[in-house]
């Protein structure tokens, strides 16, 4: 035999859920809007987002890298253009700092390169 089955009740807030998108639908349609548009638009919002906290990492970390590097310009050119009595770097701290400018340097010109493949 057959049993019979109940059809289960909707709950009391799926029901009040379901009038507020009803409600924010049939704005959207006598608004004439696009829903499908809307919904593809907010897709690419969400899958953009961390894409943007990367770009904006890499940007950061680009700026403060020309900021090391400028730095260390200015005191290697101040340290060779003053009068002896002023100097203060040792021929291996000189050398150290031309090493960490010219990385620096290379990195920045990489990061270019990769922006612009990107």
């Amino acid at each position: 035999m057959s049993e019979i089955k109940r059809i289960p009740e909707i709950p009391k807030q799926d029901i009040q859920q379901q009038a507020i998108f009803g409600s924010i639908e049939s704005q959207a349609f006598s608004e004439k809007r696009d829903l499908e548009q809307e919904s593809k638009l907010n897709d690419h919002k969400r899958k953009e987002g961390i894409r943007d906290i990367v770009f904006w990492a890499v940007q950061i970390s680009i700026g403060i890298i020309t900021l090391i590097l400028i730095a260390g310009v200015i005191i290697w050119s101040f340290h060779m253009l003053a009068p002896d009595k002023w100097h203060w770097l040792t021929e291996i701290q000189i050398r150290d700092l031309q090493k960490a400018m010219s990385s620096s340097l290379l990195t920045l010109i990489a990061s270019e390169g990769a922006r612009k493949f990107f």
